[in-house]
């Protein structure tokens, strides 16, 4: 019966680590303004692969809560050639 107890506190103390720990530690990594240097990269590069111009991002932060701010944003449209007129 005490090796149950034991193995269900340390179970319970397991699951109670990771479900506090691993938010507190996103977090702390997301804070970091190399880390949010990257990630603005990444978005600006996917961004304009996506839409098929030249996006750039001037500050980008990551909030609690599933938010993201993007400041002084910009896009520039590359040209469009019209490969059906002969």
């Amino acid at each position: 019966m005490y090796r149950i107890w034991k193995i269900l506190r340390v179970l319970v103390s397991l699951l109670l680590l990771v479900a506090v720990g691993v938010p507190a530690l996103l977090y702390v990594l997301l804070s970091i303004d190399s880390v949010q240097n990257n990630l603005r990269e990444v978005v600006q590069t996917e961004f304009s692969r996506q839409l098929g111009a030249k996006v750039t991002i001037g500050r980008f932060g990551v909030r609690p809560f599933s938010r993201v701010t993007l400041d002084r944003k910009s896009t520039r449209l590359t040209p469009v050639t019209d490969h059906y007129l002969v």
